[in-house]
């Protein structure tokens, strides 16, 4: 008569349970106890995928000037299951550069997808103003013969310079 593979499980396993489909068993003859060596029947579930929390990666982009975020979350039952989600980044002044200083910028970045949570970092990205000193003024002391010129910075009025001079006079005849 031969043999006749419907469904029943030999209880031999044929793969294991993976994220997207359920294990599989080797069919057992009908007939007599023979098991199928290439037809299969599922048995059990699937496992699902089961992420892990999303890791983050700032880059720079030198070329276009602007910051990239990427979120990635690996699944535990597979490693080679790995989503990415590319963010929006936006930035905010958090600290005003001054003469002497470097600013910073604080980046956020926002996803679409629910599994990537918003971030942010802060980065001393903006340049220092440095000083823009106005036109020096002389002031002259009264009969003395001392004078006093002083600048003062335009970016910062408490940032001023002084030069004193001493100032004498001969008569040539």
């Amino acid at each position: 008569l031969g043999h006749s593979y419907t469904d029943k499980d030999s209880k031999q396993e044929a793969s294991k349970a993976t994220c997207t489909e359920p294990a599989r068993n080797y069919v057992q003859c009908d007939r007599c106890d023979a098991v199928s060596a290439d037809k299969t029947v599922a048995v059990g579930d699937k496992l699902g995928h089961n992420y892990a929390d999303a890791s983050y990666e700032w880059q720079y982009d030198a070329t276009n000037k602007v910051w990239i975020c990427t979120a990635k979350h690996v699944c535990s039952n597979d490693n080679s299951h790995v989503e990415t989600a590319a963010a929006e980044v936006t930035g905010a002044v958090k600290t005003d550069a001054t003469c002497t200083a470097k600013g910073w910028t604080t980046y956020t970045a926002t996803f679409v997808v629910g599994w990537a949570k918003t971030q942010t970092q802060d980065v001393e990205d903006i340049a220092a103003l440095g000083h823009a000193y106005g036109e020096t003024t002389y002031e002259w002391s009264n009969g003395n013969g001392n004078c006093t010129a002083k600048h003062v910075c335009a970016n910062d009025n408490s940032h001023v310079e002084t030069a004193e001079a001493t100032v004498t006079n001969t008569v040539v005849t």
